[in-house]
């Protein structure tokens, strides 16, 4: 499979199962599956694509939250929500040695490589800081995407600490800031919640230079350079985000809805949902890091794993594993 076919390949794949596709969209937004704090309905929902999976040849498995184990002392548990008849799903595919990635090149002519959460910083890192001038400085590298948040510390391109973490600004918004627009309580609740875990942390420290990459914050970039006359940005390649100017996009997303958000200022409707909750989750890295900016990089993983494979060819996922620079 080559980079010129593959989307040649993936549509053929989604066309071939059109009519199913439509089927089910249809089926499933017929469903009442609203998360509306502090309850919800999603049990509809979830049965529905438990029999289309059972149908499909998986074994899915309906559970009620009560009935995981240590789920109220995990620390990202929110007490004070309704939980009762809101099952989750989950589900497996057994098959015969080959795996379901096996299945997928079969079917789809799609060879895949799953990269972890280590892999995925390292990747990002190297991205993020390519193209700019080393200095020896330490740098830190912050990926802030819907479900997850990475930060990633190195010198050079020698990876030195990253994590991993259920920070992302859509997880966020969905688990403590659902409101549109976004209330100034649950806002402090992401803002708490971020620092309560990075608290439990340690990070090299000083940080000289901190970058971010991913697409709240580049969006939260562009807002800033359409919204915020004189914030000295300029329409420069690398916006700066500073917590000054974090506070004042957060004042400006929490005066109208996500719809007027993106008419007046040409941001994408989804994307502006999310980030006042996004903001939030850099306002409290930036504390936890000690840094006054946050230069926005539109450069990470893809970049990163094209320089990875030019640098290790098919090395590449273990140089990401270890983070060895070059």
């Amino acid at each position: 499979m080559t980079p010129e076919n593959l989307h040649v390949n993936i549509e053929a794949y989604v066309e071939r199962r059109r009519a199913r596709l439509i089927e089910l969209t249809r089926d499933l937004v017929r469903i009442p599956s609203e998360n509306k704090a502090p309850n919800g309905c999603e049990r509809g929902c979830q049965e529905y694509v438990g029999r289309v999976l059972r149908a499909a040849g998986w074994q899915p498995e309906v559970y009620e939250l009560s009935e995981v184990a240590g789920l109220t002392e995990h620390p990202l548990y929110m007490a004070g929500r309704e939980y009762a008849g809101r099952p989750n799903l989950g589900a497996r595919l057994l098959g015969n040695g080959g795996g379901l990635l096996a299945r997928l090149r079969a079917e789809a002519g799609i060879t895949f490589t799953l990269v972890t959460g280590d892999q995925e910083a390292a990747l990002t890192y190297w991205g993020a800081t390519s193209g700019l001038e080393d200095g020896g400085a330490r740098r830190a590298v912050l990926d802030l995407g819907g479900g997850s948040l990475e930060i990633v510390v190195g010198e050079g391109s020698d990876v030195q600490w990253r994590v991993s973490l259920p920070l992302g600004s859509g997880a966020m918004h969905d688990r403590l800031a659902p409101s549109d627009p976004a209330q100034t309580e649950e806002l402090a609740a992401v803002r708490a919640e971020t620092a309560r875990t990075l608290a439990t942390l340690a990070p090299p420290l000083p940080v000289h230079v901190a970058l971010v990459a991913g697409g709240t914050a580049t969006t939260l970039g562009t807002l800033a350079e359409r919204a915020l006359p004189g914030t000295g940005s300029g329409g420069a390649a690398d916006p700066e985000l500073s917590p000054a100017m974090l506070d004042a996009l957060v004042t400006l997303l929490q005066s109208m809805p996500a719809t007027e958000v993106a008419r007046r200022y040409g941001i994408d409707e989804g994307r502006a949902r999310l980030l006042a909750a996004g903001a939030m989750v850099l306002l409290a890295a930036m504390e936890r890091l000690g840094v006054g900016a946050l230069r926005v990089r539109r450069r990470g993983i893809r970049e990163g794993a094209i320089l990875a494979y030019h640098r290790w060819g098919e090395g590449w996922p273990e140089a990401a594993a270890e983070g060895r620079g070059w």
